[in-house]
Formats: structure tokens, sequence, C-alpha cells
């Protein structure tokens, strides 16, 4: 996941692509961010994309197009990435940085993040009523400006302006004209919205001596009679009751590959997906009622393939496809009946080289899909595969969701990298967030011993589910210990 918590610092470190300057008080093109909360204007056959929580303007299309190709910058070409007032905080976090130091300290912190001494030091200019201050330097060997925009109440925007070598300062005057236009509201404070109401930590084997060890958990699903099941890629499926009880481990057996998601059914039967392909019923104590496999899957790999029981009664299967070229999968749902008959396939996101998601059903009976990148939020789908909504928690979602569920309730909960459980409301609105990093304590990689999780801790979150009252179920591990967590969110709606 290291991958994804580092997209951010990428985007805005190294810039792309795109031609042609045009005269600075040319701006009639607006722009308005996702959350409403943050606008500007911008030229004519310019571009601007929103990604990660991250705005990306470039002087052309051909320029957007080659910032996702990590291209090198043109002659002529300029890329701009803005970090606005509302997700300018939570992503400085992500990277060790505060964000209420003041401009010129940002700026300085900025740069010795990027661990280079090639900046001048900051100097301190204006656009239009907005105060700024910037710092001209080269990164990866490439012209690149930081500037650090004062919006007043609404807090302070970063960002990074990519030139070609040679052409520093060739689009001031543009660049500056955009920051004039820049405006933001304040995005009201994120409260702490959820409490641990008991914890299970275990310390990950490091000899397989009996069934009851534990290893890596990669997901967890709840029972009918809200029975927790923790799958674990060691030693099986751990159960425990709703008050925190372990009640033992399902070792299943005639089962030889390694799982990668867990359903329940309502008679309480399990129904495994590994990574061939191979969906698995078990009965309670784990012996095998059938099995089948999943056409679409065949021999892909399903490294991140999720299963869930729909409300016809279907399984819902979604794994990674090839897409049009080698550098894309699909994000395929194939709906199968329990005797393993396919009913209808849809497709739910694509992704350049892998696609990765999650899945969870709602009350409503909707598909809800969180894909790893992030960058669409949770999208929403019926049963047919039509598309319902997306965008829910794209502003803040940005490192890369990690797991999905949805309450009895509507409410939507998604654990982000580094450790953050979002609460959204049935209609989208972010009403909280819990959950404190433990990344940064673990960050040498010499460590002989990691640290045991303190409540409210967390991870690599790897798996969420809710009961039937609303309260949440987290799974989650260190190299060196496994958690599961019962937590209750305050209800806001």
């Amino acid at each position: 996941m290291l991958r994804q918590y580092m997209l951010v610092l990428a985007l805005i470190a190294a810039l792309l692509i795109a031609p042609v300057s045009v005269l600075a008080q040319d701006l009639p093109q607006t722009y308005t961010s996702a959350d409403g909360l943050f606008t500007f204007s911008y030229p004519e056959g310019w571009a601007v994309e929103e990604q990660f929580g991250t705005i990306l303007i470039t002087n052309s299309t051909d320029a957007l197009d080659a910032l996702t190709e990590a291209s090198t910058i043109a002659p002529d070409q300029v890329a701009i990435a803005i970090l606005p007032p509302a997700s300018l905080v939570e992503q400085l976090g992500l990277m060790g940085l505060d964000a209420t130091v003041g401009p010129q300290a940002l700026v300085e912190s900025y740069i010795g993040l990027l661990g280079t001494d090639t900046f001048e030091s900051p100097e301190s200019l204006s656009a239009g009523d907005n105060p700024v201050v910037r710092a001209r330097g080269t990164n990866q060997e490439q012209a690149q400006d930081l500037y650090v925009i004062d919006l007043g109440e609404a807090g302070l925007a970063l960002a990074a302006v990519v030139s070609a070598p040679g052409e520093q300062g060739q689009f001031d005057d543009d660049v500056l004209a955009i920051f004039a236009t820049l405006q933001a509201e304040a995005a009201a404070p994120l409260a702490e919205a959820g409490s641990v109401i008991w914890q299970q930590v275990r310390p990950i084997a490091e000899v397989p001596d009996d069934e009851s060890r534990y290893g890596d958990l990669s997901a967890v699903a709840v029972g009918p009679d809200d029975t927790i099941y923790a799958l674990d890629m060691l030693s099986g499926i751990h159960v425990f009751g709703p008050d925190g009880t372990e009640q033992g481990v399902i070792a299943p057996t005639e089962f030889n590959d390694i799982a990668t998601d867990l359903a329940v059914g309502e008679d309480g039967t399990l129904w495994l997906l590994d990574y061939s392909g191979t969906v698995t019923h078990l009965d309670a104590a784990g012996a095998a009622l059938g099995s089948f496999n999943i056409p679409a899957a065949a021999g892909a790999g399903l490294f991140g393939g999720q299963i869930a029981f729909g409300p016809d009664a279907n399984l819902y299967v979604l794994t990674p496809q090839p897409g049009d070229t080698d550098e894309m999968q699909i994000g395929l749902v194939s709906v199968v009946d329990q005797a393993g008959q396919l009913v209808r396939s849809f497709e739910v996101g694509r992704g350049d080289f892998y696609y990765d998601a999650y899945i969870a059903f709602g009350p409503d009976g909707s598909l809800y899909v969180a894909d790893a990148t992030g960058q669409s939020g949770v999208q929403v789908f019926g049963i047919e595969g039509n598309l319902l909504r997306e965008g829910i928690g794209a502003t803040v979602l940005y490192a890369g969701p990690s797991a999905l569920t949805v309450a009895p309730d509507g409410s939507i909960y998604v654990a982000a990298a580094l450790g953050t459980i979002y609460h959204f409301g049935s209609d989208g609105t972010l009403l909280g967030r819990f959950g404190e990093s433990q990344f940064n304590l673990t960050l040498e990689l010499d460590m002989e011993e990691f640290p045991v999780f303190e409540p409210g801790q967390f991870y690599q979150i790897t798996g969420l589910a809710a009961l039937s009252n609303g309260d949440v179920i987290v799974t989650d591990y260190n190299p060196g210990w496994v958690q599961i967590v019962r937590l209750s969110f305050d209800q806001q709606e």
C-alpha cells in the first residue's frame, strides 16, 4: 500500500506536460472543486483535473494526458498542482508536515521533505489580494517553483509549478493570475466520531505450532447472528462473539489454496474466494459443502478479489480482468447463483496496470465499491450494474481505501491508508473520522519488535464489517501483531 501513500507526493513533486502561454488577464474558465469549497479561474484551452485531493492544471489537454504517463516536461509546457486548504492538512499529515506553521515555514519544511538543496530562499509576492510565498529551484531534474498561497480564514494552499529547463519563470504571469482568483471556504472541523468498545490483540506466530496461531488477517465478515469471522491467511478463520469472546478457529478441510475474501450466508455457512478464482462453500465446522470456479477469474491471480451476498441471494464476485491494452485492468463483477451458475456480469471500474477495489452491499440493496486509488471515491451500483452515484468521499480518500462496509442504517465506513476510518452518512455527507496511525512508529525497517496496538491505533486495516446495531468490526495487523476491534460511531443523522 506504500505506493498509494506516496501518490500525492509524487504528483506534486514530478508534474508534467502542455503547450502555449496566453495573456494573463484572459481567464474565462472557472473551476469548482468536488467538495464545492475551492474555486478559481484559468485560461481558455487549459485543462483541469482533480485527483487524490489535488487539483492539476496544465496549459493543454495533451499536457494532462502526459501527466498520467510520467512523460518529461517539454518546452512551452507548464503543469501546476494545487493542494486546496480543505485537503492540505490531511495530505501534509501523510507526509509528516504541519500545515499550521505559516507560509514561509511550510515552503521550507516541504523543501526539506524533498531532500534537495537546489531551491532558493523563499520570497514574498502577491497574487491579487492573496499573499504568496515562492521558492524557485529544481527537483528531479526539472524546473520547479513551490508556492504557498494565504487564503485568509480558509487556510493555506500549497502549489507546485513545473516547467522545462531554461523556461523557469516563463509562465509567471499566468500562474499568478490564476492564483489571484483562488477563493476557498473553510472546511468544517472533522470530529473524531468513534470509540473502542473492545479490542483483541494477538502476536503473529513465528512458528506454526497449532491451529490457533495468528497470521495476517486479510478480511472480516459478520454472520446473521453477529458472529464475527476473521480470515487468517495462515490458519483459517478466527471466530469471535459480538462481545469479543474468542470462540475458536475454523480450519477448512479440502481447501489447499489461499483465501482472499469471505462472505457469510443467511444460514450461517461460509463462502471463501481464493486466489485461483475458486469459491468454496463451508459449513460452520469448516467441512466443504461444494465449490465452483468463477469463469472470468480463471488464471487471474486474484490479488484483492472480493465476494459478497446480494439482496437477491446471489454471490457478487469482483475480479480483475485484462483491459484493452497490456497496461490496463478492468474490475468485473460476476454475479453467480449458489450453484455457481453465471447470472450476469458488469464492469465497475478500470485502472492503469492494475485494478483493486473493495465491495459491500447496503441496506438499500445497492452495491458499494471503493477502488484502491480512492480517485473515484465510493461508487454505488444497482444490482444490474447501473451506476447510481459516485464520488462519495473523493476529497478525503486520496491516499487509497483499504476496506469498506455499509451499516444497517446506511452509514458508509471506509478505511483509508495510515489508519483512518471515515464515517459517511447514507447521503454521502462526511460525518466524522476515527483512528490514529501507528505507521510512523514503525518506519525503521531494522526494528526487531513491532509495538502492540494501543486502543484506536491502526497500521494496515484489511477488513471492515458492520454488526446489526451499526457498530463496526475492524481487522488490522502490523509485522508483529494482529488486532480485531469493535468500534461504535456517533450517529449524527
